[in-house]
């Protein structure tokens, strides 16, 4: 998530990431994973050191796990709402800047396989425990499978911002959906499209049952919905 109310991750201060915290705790959700936009290097880790530092702090509200980093190894094509302008060329020099000092707290990546350098990047990530997601991204079937086998483990917000799915060429959705029984869970974790089409890719699914109700439950554990 990025931020509630009027409030979100694009700040330097604790206090705004607090008090995203307490609203949805408010809304009876018991931890969040603060996800960070891309842009400058320089940016990007303020933004982390204003969670890292509410997080260190943090007396009350939906607890913060780390940090999830959406970019800014992400493709231009598929930038939806977010600025294309602010998305960089995967290398793991600029990870390398990105990341020094954080490697423990940054939970997730938001990575573009199909990018040049890419994946190299994400198997730089899993070498530090950072998972990887592949999303904002034009990644065909066999690219996608390529990020898998170089380290991503899910899809952040499957269906939004990447290539739709075809019959023909099936994209990174269409991956997603053969490869349910690794990356299923990590699928329905961000709710961007309708509830129908969560059930037609959970169908045969053991996840088809709790996909349906993903919107409605009244309390949930962002980390169980990632991680279990």
């Amino acid at each position: 998530m990025h931020g509630a109310g009027e409030y979100d991750t694009r700040t330097r201060r604790q206090d705004d990431i607090l008090r995203m915290a307490e609203i949805h705790g408010k809304h009876r959700t018991s931890a969040i994973l603060p996800t960070v936009y891309p842009g400058t290097i320089e940016t990007m880790r303020e933004n982390m050191a204003a969670v890292r530092r509410a997080m260190d702090v943090q007396r009350e509200g939906a607890r913060i796990l780390g940090v999830h980093v959406e970019g800014p190894f992400l493709n231009p094509e598929r930038a939806a709402s977010m600025d294309g302008k602010s998305f960089l060329e995967p290398s793991v020099e600029t990870l390398s800047q990105l990341i020094e000092d954080f490697e423990d707290f940054i939970k997730i990546m938001t990575i573009a396989p199909e990018l040049p350098g890419a994946l190299r990047v994400i198997e730089h990530c899993r070498t530090k425990g950072i998972l990887v997601h592949m999303g904002h991204s034009d990644a065909s079937f066999e690219q996608a499978e390529e990020g898998k086998r170089a380290g991503a483990t899910g899809i952040t917000h499957v269906f939004n911002a990447m290539r739709g799915f075809h019959h023909r060429e099936p994209g990174l959705a269409g991956f997603g959906s053969w490869m349910r029984t690794s990356m299923w869970r990590s699928l329905r974790t961000w709710p961007t499209c309708t509830p129908e089409d969560y059930r037609l890719f959970a169908k045969e699914s053991d996840g088809a049952n709790e996909g349906r109700h993903c919107r409605t439950s009244r309390k949930r554990t962002l980390a169980q919905a990632v991680y279990r």
